[in-house]
């Protein structure tokens, strides 16, 4: 499909390959390449409708979802053995897409890990932590007490919570003031102790995914116990440092904060684009590769010079500028077709793809920059870059003239 394609650069060009394997590997799968298209019907919208891009993403992804499920339930092979979940991935250019796919996935009943070396403090086994070191900070007051009763810990449900009243309030409540005599006494890792012994690991293992969930629990148990003794903390101190650490978007994180379970081979496996570069897959599912918003023309540009340097322009707004900003959108769309080859070759037998109609995703931006012949006309630039009135289409080569012929960029 990208054979003979140049990346953002013709030094980066997409040669032709041919395969180890005569034969695909995959049998009952059906084709190596798959375009599932989404239609305005399937969402209850008519012909004519403008259904929003979040309403796309989701039916996209809950499609993929099931695709998958139907996948793993059909039989097919891989090396002549029954694929499994952990052969098939899905890649996304963002982790709040593979938050959502996981969410999909879990509620048809199929496990998945996501495997972009996130913190263990952005799960929502640190979520729970949280509700329940505030239950433990303040037991007397009931909206805590009801919020760590929906945790693992104690596994109520908001029905049984809502049925009960302050009647059903009372148990955990109990319970929760036991823990903080259990916390003061001996510690955070006596207290993770007295809640397995009460049914934590059998109840959470009950569900999809659960020990995932029940790894996440005791890494950051053991995490607040190992702070909680290095700097003698409390409680208020360690719900301090907790929440702390829930709050820190750093991508990169240390390895001890690090997510980790042997068995997350055998779950289908979440990736980001980035994260994937080397690993391969027998099956990739790319159910929001169109979901792309470039936005707004930056007031700082990055790109690199023509002698190849990293350049920043902090000059605002003038020619210079204009073609400053050229230049970040031709690499910026240069990374854009790299991390494209990266998503389409991780598959090593099937690649399905999932996307909204082409009319759903299409922007026109007015760019009146395009001339032909010495005459200026008005043209509409099919693309989601906002041009310059002077510089022309944002497509340009990064001089500040237009294209040498614009019919091949623009469409009248």
């Amino acid at each position: 499909m990208l054979q003979g394609a140049t990346l953002g650069d013709p030094r980066i060009a997409v040669h032709p390959v041919e395969a180890h394997h005569e034969t695909s590997r995959l049998a009952g799968a059906g084709a190596p390449f798959r375009l599932r298209v989404v239609r305005r019907s399937e969402l209850g919208k008519g012909p004519k409708s403008k259904p929003p891009v979040a309403l796309w993403r989701d039916h996209v992804i809950t499609d993929a979802a099931h695709d998958i499920k139907r996948l793993i339930q059909s039989g097919a092979t891989f090396e002549g053995r029954p694929l499994v979940p952990g052969d098939i991935a899905v890649l996304a250019a963002r982790r709040s897409e593979l938050e959502a796919t996981q969410e999909a996935l879990l509620a048809v009943g199929v496990p998945s890990v996501i495997n972009a070396g996130g913190s263990v403090f952005h799960t929502p086994a640190a979520d729970e932590w949280v509700a329940l070191l505030e239950a433990l900070e303040q037991p007397h007051r009931s909206d805590r007490v009801r919020a760590a009763a929906l945790t693992s810990f104690f596994g109520c449900s908001a029905e049984a919570l809502d049925a009960g009243g302050d009647e059903l309030t009372d148990s955990p409540a109990d319970r929760i003031r036991t823990l903080t005599d259990v916390f003061t006494t001996r510690g955070v890792a006596a207290v993770l102790e007295v809640t397995v012994v009460a049914g934590l690991t059998a109840r959470v293992l009950g569900r999809v995914s659960g020990e995932r969930t029940l790894t996440d629990l005791r890494h950051i148990g053991e995490a607040l116990h190992r702070v909680s003794v290095e700097d003698r903390l409390g409680i208020v101190g360690l719900l301090g440092w907790l929440r702390e650490q829930v709050a820190d978007d750093k991508v990169e994180v240390a390895s001890e904060r690090t997510r980790r379970l042997d068995s997350d081979a055998a779950a289908v496996q979440l990736v980001t684009i980035h994260g994937s570069k080397g690993p391969e897959y027998p099956v990739v599912y790319l159910p929001t590769l169109w979901n792309r918003y470039v936005g707004n023309d930056p007031e700082i540009p990055l790109f690199h010079d023509d002698s190849g340097r990293r350049c920043r322009d902090v000059g605002g707004r003038s020619p210079f500028h204009r073609h400053s900003v050229a230049r970040h959108w031709r690499e910026d769309a240069g990374e854009s077709l790299r991390l494209l080859y990266v998503a389409m070759t991780r598959a090593q037998s099937q690649s399905s793809r999932g996307t909204p109609p082409p009319s759903a995703t299409r922007r026109r931006r007015r760019c009146t920059g395009c001339s032909s012949g010495g005459a200026r006309r008005e043209r509409w630039c099919r693309t989601s870059r906002r041009s310059s009135p002077r510089t022309g289409c944002s497509r340009s080569s990064g001089t500040g003239r237009p294209p040498a012929d614009p019919r091949s960029r623009c469409r009248t």
